[in-house]
């Protein structure tokens, strides 16, 4: 994620902008519509359609979402369509592409369509933690690739990879593959 300059309110200003009239940035985060970070009310609100120039699924843009929410870290994320349309029947020869832009800032989080600010939302933080888990050291039980089975210190972690120092090289583990967490 990358690091979001400015202040607060030049944010809420910048997605809300067409929800109120007054410059208040206190009024700007109450009118927005607030949802739930869980996955039903994200699918609710996320248009992806099904295409194959698509480089990630819904479901993986939605746990993404969640992913970075659930972290806390200020920033933002942008996730895009690759839809294309080479349709004859309407004449029609196009790139449809929908951007969500994901916007963390001191604890509050806005998730709104890049081409149209007007459908932003305000999501709550999770109270329990699905995709981000925040750990410093993990268990292996059994040897995984040529990484032997032992305790090991991570040093990030994804959706659903943790990263590890072995043998001096950074190495990706799958989280389903460690069977404890410290």
């Amino acid at each position: 994620m990358s690091t979001t300059r400015g202040s607060e309110k030049d944010l809420i200003l910048a997605v809300a902008q067409t929800k109120t009239t007054t410059s208040d940035d206190t009024q700007f985060a109450t009118s927005l519509d607030t949802i739930k970070c869980t996955y039903t009310a994200l699918d609710k609100i996320i248009q992806w359609p099904f295409s194959r120039h698509n480089k990630i699924t819904k479901k993986e843009v939605i746990e993404k979402i969640i992913f970075y929410i659930e972290k806390g870290e200020d920033g933002e994320l942008e996730l895009s369509t690759g839809a294309y349309s080479d349709a004859t029947k309407n004449r029609h020869v196009g790139c449809f592409v929908k951007t969500y832009i994901l916007k963390i800032l001191n604890g509050k989080v806005y998730l709104f369509c890049k081409y149209k600010p007007d459908q932003c939302v305000a999501i709550k933080s999770p109270a329990k933690l699905k995709y981000y888990i925040p750990t410093k050291k993990i268990k292996l039980a059994n040897q995984y690739e040529d990484i032997p089975a032992g305790d090991y210190y991570t040093y990030h972690q994804d959706i659903y990879n943790y990263y590890i120092h072995f043998n001096g090289l950074g190495r990706m583990i799958s989280k389903t593959h460690c069977i404890r967490v410290v």
